[in-house]
């Protein structure tokens, strides 16, 4: 691990004025171009990959597949959207790295504290607040993990915009992905979680207000997971983000 850290640490992360640089010429397939723009956010990729401990992958092939993601961002990023583009290849990195999770075995078979610690929330920058328990499980998949890389924003001065940016475009997926879900489940997500709701509901509390039993929310609930899992693994939730 120390060997990979060394490897980058004189990899600067590039400036916006060095993005608008790299970033055409990586997509209309410069490897050189690409190959710094990987070295220059391989800390981040580290950093990501220290968030995820699970016994059938080591830190090295977690940051692989960090990589990976990495690298195969570059070709779907947006410049004129004006998010930076680190903020926009998380998604892939995390994408790449619990999907290889999935594949070597599953996150729901992590011990319970491991479970937990994927699952939980970070506060963002400039804002945020704690998510109820249902959607960390969804954190899991699809929101960014509790990681040093947040503070890092903050230090390279990223601007008060690109924050606002972000936190929309985050809205705007979610709701995406929710779109996809049959009626009954995406409102049984949006209910638990307090999404376009004044607050988030109980379990007993929106079996009463669907007329179900409290077992069948559960089940709404867990096969709304599934589904938002599945579309992660099978690209679908990285091809959202494009």
């Amino acid at each position: 691990m120390k060997w990979i850290k060394e490897k980058f640490k004189s990899d600067r992360p590039l400036t916006r004025e060095e993005e608008d640089i790299l970033i055409p010429l990586a997509k209309k397939g410069n490897r050189s171009a690409k190959e710094k723009i990987l070295r220059a956010n391989m800390r981040f990729v580290i950093q990501v990959a220290n968030n995820y401990s699970n016994n059938s992958l080591t830190q090295e092939e977690l940051i692989n597949e960090g990589a990976m993601g990495l690298w195969n961002s570059i070709g779907y990023y947006d410049p004129s959207r004006g998010v930076r583009f680190i903020t926009y290849a998380v998604w892939w990195i995390k994408a790449s790295i619990t999907r290889a999770i999935s594949e070597k075995g599953s996150l729901v078979r992590l011990p319970l504290n491991q479970q937990l610690q994927l699952k939980k929330a970070k506060k963002v920058c400039q804002g945020g607040g704690e998510l109820s328990p249902d959607m960390r499980q969804l954190d899991a998949v699809m929101s960014r993990p509790a990681s040093p890389l947040d503070e890092t924003f903050c230090d390279h001065g990223t601007a008060p915009a690109d924050h606002e940016t972000e936190k929309d475009l985050m809205k705007r997926f979610l709701r995406k992905i929710l779109n996809k879900l049959p009626h009954k489940e995406r409102e049984v997500i949006k209910n638990l979680n307090g999404i376009d709701t004044d607050y988030a509901r109980s379990v007993r509390e929106e079996s009463k207000l669907i007329n179900v039993s409290r077992e069948r929310v559960r089940q709404l609930r867990d096969q709304a997971l599934r589904r938002i899992r599945d579309m992660n693994y099978d690209g679908h939730l990285s091809a959202e983000l494009n």
